[in-house]
């Protein structure tokens, strides 16, 4: 009933059977089906179309490179799930040639350093191991490595850590990095982040300059606007579809999801949070 190769649970059940077999589950399972249950709701497949235009602007032709782009929102607003997602649709390849990975997903931590970002490439186009060299030898074998892969899109998830806050050597390192992968004009870069991100990509000319920083912004749903409304409740209800549970829980009932847009205020990430804790204790509960 879930994939677990491909990240996430999408499934559906939609049958009285469906959701008994659901609910019947091993434990972890429908653990794991509630912490990685993903809908594909208007705004995130907007954002995979924009992810894909970037990637490949013209179907059927060829990915296009030397440009950096960025997808901007507020925590928890969906931008990580859908950048994983992208990543995800976007296999390792085997070919004569070796491996090829066309889309690399990098997720920046708030402890890490420029030399942490290069070790990072090398695990994404699939080194077994890490040479010790200096940080600028590091990024020009980091670089290397994406042309070796055949690389076609570098997605930096959380990029905010990377470059808000930070200066010095630090903040030219990973300027370097980001430069440095669009500059070998064979592939393009995609920086996801917080609203912020734009403002510090404009005051740098040598980003912008590579493509004029194309960016999506993902904005909560307003339960002021009706058709921004009907999809929250929409959305709450393809939640409650996907829960491995016996019966329905009336997410998309008038009242809930008032009371859920008011926790939220439509930042998509919060729902899901209450709605994670409210399962696992169900589950827990053998509700």
């Amino acid at each position: 009933m879930s994939d677990m190769t491909t990240g996430f649970h999408t499934t559906t059940f939609d049958t009285p059977d469906a959701r008994a077999a659901a609910a019947a589950l091993p434990v972890g399972e429908r653990q794991w089906m509630v912490k990685r249950l993903l809908v594909g709701y208007p705004t995130f497949r907007r954002l995979l179309d924009n992810i894909q235009r970037l990637h490949r602007p013209v179907e059927g032709g060829t990915h296009d490179t030397g440009v950096i782009g960025g997808v901007l929102a507020l925590p928890r607003s969906g931008k990580s799930f859908a950048c994983e997602s992208y990543w995800r649709r976007n296999p390792v390849r085997i070919t004569e040639g070796g491996e090829c990975h066309p889309v690399v997903y990098l997720q920046v931590r708030d402890d890490w350093t420029p030399h942490h970002m290069a070790e990072a490439i090398y695990f994404a186009t699939g080194a077994k191991s890490i040479p010790r060299l200096k940080t600028s030898a590091m990024i020009t074998g980091a670089i290397r490595r994406l042309l070796e892969a055949r690389t076609e899109l570098v997605i930096v998830d959380d990029a905010h850590f990377a470059f808000l806050g930070t200066k010095g050597r630090t903040l030219s390192n990973y300027r370097s990095i980001i430069k440095g992968i669009a500059d070998t004009n064979a592939c393009n870069v995609l920086l996801s982040g917080l609203p912020d991100l734009r403002a510090f990509v404009e005051a740098d000319s040598q980003i912008q300059g590579r493509g004029d920083f194309p960016c999506w912004h993902i904005e909560p749903l307003r339960w002021g606007m009706a058709d921004e409304r009907e999809q929250f409740s929409l959305l709450l209800h393809a939640i409650d579809r996907r829960l491995p549970f016996r019966d329905l829980s009336g997410l998309a009932s008038p009242r809930n999801a008032t009371h859920f847009h008011r926790i939220s205020q439509g930042v998509i990430g919060r729902v899901m949070n209450v709605g994670r804790d409210a399962a696992n204790r169900a589950i827990d509960a053998g509700s």
